[in-house]
């Protein structure tokens, strides 16, 4: 009767403990599933690595792996199921101080952080960014400048308008750079409409350029003449 009670009582504790919540030390690789050798070109997912606890709030968190096609694997993590709220992130940092320091941020909603918390664009990096190249799809180009119905300023409206704001037209004060920071798109379709304008100006000056030169070459050719004729009153 005792044997079969203890055999009970330890039925009960193994039953009410959930069979995921152990320690389990290794000294070797942990594999999660089991090793199939057949090759598949299918889609299909692999064993998932959960993760639990005490503070657990009905959030999924887990890591798997998910085979695409014959030799396209992906890792997968999930981190909550509340998209495309911000609460969720998948956090990659070091313990730095007590609270620790965050190195690699992705937000449910899809914004990253790199060395910041602080989320506010699809990409937010609190340091240098360095690269070879970098695209930046845009619309809207400058070349409506060359069309016969935009507006030059004429060279006396420019001046007046650099003497009393301080800048250029269409681009940004350094007040407004110094307090929201550089658009890169947008800052390079000013400056392209800003070289485009002036090289207007400068086939502007050289057509002028060309005209004096003409005024002045057909004032020679009179005045050569009016030397001739003058010389030729005197000979007689």
């Amino acid at each position: 009767m005792k044997h079969a009670m203890a055999l009970i009582l330890l039925s009960l504790v193994i039953t009410a403990a959930p069979a995921w919540s152990q320690d389990t030390a290794t000294n070797g690789h942990v594999r999660v599933g089991l090793y199939n050798g057949a090759v598949t070109d299918t889609a299909e997912w692999g064993k998932r690595l959960y993760f639990g606890g005490a503070a657990e709030n009905n959030d999924s968190l887990w890591m798997t792996r998910y085979n695409v096609a014959r030799d396209r694997s992906e890792v997968r993590v999930c981190v909550g199921n509340d998209y495309p709220s911000a609460k969720d992130k998948f956090i990659v940092g070091c313990d730095y101080d007590a609270t620790g320091r965050n190195i690699l941020v992705v937000q449910a909603d899809g914004k990253v952080g790199v060395n910041t918390s602080t989320l506010t664009e699809a990409l937010n990096v609190n340091g240098y960014v360095y690269a070879t190249q970098a695209k930046i799809i845009l619309t809207g180009w400058a070349d409506h400048v060359f069309d016969s119905s935009y507006h030059l300023r004429s060279v006396s409206e420019l001046a007046g308008f650099i003497a009393h704001n301080g800048h250029l037209p269409e681009m940004p004060s350094a007040v407004t750079i110094d307090t929201n920071g550089i658009n890169t798109a947008e800052i390079s379709k000013l400056r392209q409409l800003k070289i485009e304008e002036l090289f207007l100006y400068l086939i502007a000056q050289q057509k002028r350029k060309q005209e004096l030169l003409q005024l002045l070459v057909k004032q020679q050719q009179q005045l050569a003449a009016l030397k001739a004729y003058h010389r030729q009153r005197l000979v007689k």
